[in-house]
C-alpha cells in the first residue's frame, strides 16, 4: 500500500514566501513542517494499493480546469488535529472546482474519499497547542499545475515525493 494525495506542488518563489512566515512564527524546529513539504492537498487518499496507481494516472489525464490563485491570508489553528495552518478568507472556486473533478473518478475506482467541503490550507507546523501571533504579509499562490504525490516514511520523519505532474488550463 502507498500513501497518497493530489496536490498543487509550490515553486520555489512560494517556498521563499512561505518561509519568510514560518520564520516569524514562534515555533520549535521539531513543530514546523519542513519546507520541502509544503503543498496544498487537493484530494487525500490514503492507502492505496500499488496496482491502482495507473488507474489514478489515468484518471487524472483528462481533467480539465483552469490555472487557480489563492491567497493565504490568515493563520488557523485547528484543535482537533493540532496544526497550524495558513488558510484562505476568500477561497478561489476553482480549487474546489479542480477538487470536484478529481473526485469523481476517485470515488468510481472506489477509493473513499472525505465528504467535508474542500479548505484550502497550508500546514507549516504540527504538535502545538494554540494559536500563535505573527505579522505576515499575505501569500498569492498561482498553480498552473498539480501532482499526484506520495507520503512516504523514512527515518527522519515524513517525506513528500511528486510522483506525476499534470498542467492546469491558461
Amino acid at each position: 500500500m502507498r500513501r497518497l494525495f493530489f496536490a498543487l506542488w509550490p515553486d520555489d518563489s512560494i517556498r521563499r514566501a512561505l518561509q519568510h512566515i514560518s520564520a516569524a512564527l514562534p515555533l520549535s524546529s521539531r513543530q514546523r513542517v519542513s519546507a520541502e513539504n509544503w503543498h496544498i492537498t487537493l484530494v487525500f487518499m490514503g492507502s492505496v494499493d500499488e496496482s491502482l496507481i495507473p488507474n489514478l494516472i489515468e484518471a487524472a489525464m483528462p481533467i480539465s480546469a483552469p490555472a487557480i490563485t489563492l491567497v493565504f491570508d490568515q493563520l488557523e489553528y485547528w484543535h482537533r488535529a493540532g496544526v497550524l495552518c495558513l488558510t484562505c478568507s476568500q477561497p478561489e472556486p476553482t480549487a474546489a472546482y479542480l477538487v470536484a473533478q478529481l473526485s469523481t473518478p476517485l470515488a468510481e475506482l472506489g477509493i473513499h474519499l472525505d465528504a467535508r467541503p474542500y479548505c484550502p490550507h497550508i500546514t507549516l507546523a504540527r504538535h502545538i497547542r494554540e494559536l500563535p501571533t505573527a505579522d505576515f504579509q499575505p501569500v498569492s499562490w498561482s498553480a498552473s499545475q498539480f501532482a499526484l504525490v506520495e507520503s512516504v516514511s523514512s527515518p527522519t520523519g515524513v517525506i513528500y515525493q511528486p510522483l506525476q505532474f499534470w498542467q492546469l488550463t491558461d
